[in-house]
């Protein structure tokens, strides 16, 4: 709702799900639920409630635009916004940056998983990059392109295997906001 209120000019809405359809939900050509087993070329791996597993995959989603924006559940639009808000001219997505940082140690035994994931993310960019990613992004709508997913897919396949096989978080996990973000502003493309 707030979607349509704010950012009309959104093509189409998927809501992703465990298979679970909200009964007030009218749907729609342009509101679509997608049920997780949409997203998985390997099933053997649901049910997950690892939400960095389903993020790394939501690019899978079905007639998906290559520009697009992913929202997490608790996030709202509250004042009419504009593609130039989350996309340049040619494309290119615009990242939130948070004043936070990660610390610069590795991953620890007292770390949330949370935070766990964000550090082994880092460790691979750093390792592909040669560059030590530690700024956090604000909670916001996050800017996306299919294509630099794709290529995050081929760079890091075995690694983002691992995350997809845990059905809830754990400390090897890869936060894909935090990797997707800093890949796409180190390869040109935020």
């Amino acid at each position: 709702r707030s979607v349509a209120m704010y950012a009309p000019w959104v093509r189409k809405i998927f809501i992703v799900t465990n298979g679970q359809v909200p009964h007030w939900l009218l749907q729609s050509e342009r509101v679509t639920i997608v049920s997780h087993e949409d997203l998985y070329p390997e099933v053997s791996v649901l049910p997950t409630f690892n939400s960095n597993h389903i993020e790394s995959v939501l690019h899978n989603i079905p007639d998906l635009a290559e520009h697009f924006l992913y929202l997490n559940d608790d996030f709202f639009f509250t004042a009419p916004s504009l593609p130039k808000d989350f996309f340049s001219i040619g494309g290119i997505g615009h990242v939130f940056l948070s004043p936070r940082h990660l610390d610069a140690h590795p991953v620890q035994d007292a770390d949330r998983a949370s935070v766990a994931s964000h550090k082994t993310a880092r460790a691979l960019l750093q390792k592909r990059f040669g560059i030590s990613c530690h700024r956090k992004f604000k909670h916001a709508p996050y800017v996306m392109r299919k294509s630099v997913w794709q290529k995050i897919d081929h760079d890091f396949e075995a690694d983002l295997s691992r995350t997809r096989a845990n059905r809830f978080r754990t400390q090897t996990d890869i936060n894909g906001q935090f990797l997707y973000a800093h890949y796409a502003l180190l390869s040109g493309n935020a």
